[in-house]
């Protein structure tokens, strides 16, 4: 059954059902609406019927993908109104904390609010000062941030500790921006 070049599988009611049986035989076999559909479509209306029941319903295929299009957001939401979009910092000129390599050292992982990733390489006795230091180098447009580190990640408070007393041996730190 189509109304206006359209198949109606998605609104085949009862009512639409049993009006096509009562004029079955007399209106469109005559080639004119339905009465009933003629009152509810005032501008007109197309209806062709053709007897199919002897066919196996086929339905029509899916309409092909169409790649999204749209924008996307970013999970942290917009920047803080305290950031301030200035020039971007050549991260490899940025002077790294010194290290003794004739004492024990770590890696550590540097994740920066932006999507950056920065690993140094410390000592055990650096201070953790000198990370929140190195960090600020890298990204001197953000004031108010803070270092978290472990799972669940917890902010890093005192600054004063060796990276062995802070336990970030062989660890991963965020850079959270805070309002």
């Amino acid at each position: 059954f189509f109304f206006n070049d359209t198949a109606t599988t998605e609104i085949y009611t009862e009512q639409i059902v049993g009006s096509v049986r009562c004029v079955q035989e007399t209106e469109l076999n005559k080639g004119v609406v339905p009465t009933e559909l003629r009152g509810k479509y005032p501008q007109g209306l197309q209806v062709g019927l053709e007897d199919r029941r002897q066919e196996e319903y086929v339905p029509p295929p899916p309409p092909k993908y169409v790649a999204f299009s749209g924008q996307g957001q970013s999970f942290g939401g917009p920047a803080p109104a305290n950031y301030a979009f200035g020039q971007e910092v050549d991260i490899n000129s940025i002077q790294k904390p010194s290290v003794n390599t004739s004492k024990p050292t770590t890696n550590i992982q540097i994740r920066l609010h932006n999507g950056k990733t920065l690993r140094l390489q410390l000592n055990y006795d650096t201070k953790v000062e000198e990370i929140l230091t190195y960090v600020w180098s890298c990204d001197p447009n953000v004031e108010n941030f803070e270092l978290v580190t472990g799972f669940p990640p917890k902010p890093i408070k005192d600054f004063n500790l060796t990276v062995e007393q802070a336990d970030l041996i062989e660890s991963s730190i965020i850079q959270k921006v805070t309002h």
